[in-house]
């Protein structure tokens, strides 16, 4: 359903598209809590389509990710940055 490793790889670290481990993130505004919501709800204009519901696929409005799944997507992302900075 959504394949965010396919660009972002297996640990965030980056292929096609942007590593997601900050402090120095590609859109700057991923580095607060808000702006990352609205990168992976509404997409970017770099390539990444939305992926909010009902954003995702305008053919089906029940298609995309819920508010909370993104919230559980930042918290993985957050929580493996803590890891690899070593700031658990």
């Amino acid at each position: 359903m959504y394949s965010c490793t396919q660009c972002h790889g297996g640990d965030a670290q980056g292929q096609t598209g942007p590593s997601l481990h900050g402090p120095d993130f590609h859109y700057a505004k991923n580095a607060t809590n808000k702006g990352m919501f609205e990168t992976i709800w509404n997409g970017t204009n770099g390539g990444m389509g939305a992926k909010g519901k009902g954003l995702m696929d305008p053919t089906d409005p029940t298609n995309g990710l819920k508010p909370d799944e993104v919230l559980q997507i930042q918290a993985w992302i957050r929580s493996h940055n803590d890891k690899l900075t070593g700031n658990e």
